[in-house]
């Protein structure tokens, strides 16, 4: 009787601690996915202020460290929305294992490559860009 009560009491907490699971890795999905259109966004203005510099250029109206300024800033808010789709698909990750659905969509998150198709296929560019560098590095 003793032994059952047991075994019930730690098939609760086992139900508990995969119920939190759930809840932390659905939550960490849906937080991520919420930094990417704000990323997404830099990166749309961070490229717009590099042609307004560009153009001020063509025109002679410009500082020399304007158009390297928004290079860099355009270079960054790349990397910024590269980290926040890497954050998602991970967070996506995390959700599909403590579900046991890897490899299945999830109900009410849209998978990464979705999210924003033309900036998708950029980053799976960018990411075998640094990992034909890493390996050449290697070499």
């Amino acid at each position: 009787m003793q032994t059952q009560r047991h075994q019930q009491l730690l098939n609760t907490r086992l139900q508990d601690d995969i119920s939190r699971q759930v809840v932390d890795a659905y939550e960490a999905a849906r937080a991520a996915l919420d930094q990417t259109a704000p990323a997404r966004r830099s990166v749309e203005l961070a490229d717009e202020s590099l042609k307004l510099s560009e153009q001020r250029r063509e025109f002679g109206v410009y500082a020399v460290l304007e158009v390297i300024q928004a290079q860099q800033d355009l270079t960054q808010a790349r990397n910024d929305y590269a980290r926040a789709l890497t954050q998602y698909a991970k967070a996506q990750y995390g959700l599909a294992r403590a579900t046991a659905r890897i490899g299945e969509r999830i109900t009410g998150l849209p998978p990464v490559a979705s999210v924003y198709p033309d900036s998708y296929r950029w980053y799976e560019t960018a990411l075998n860009s640094v990992a034909a560098m890493t390996s050449q590095a290697n070499e």
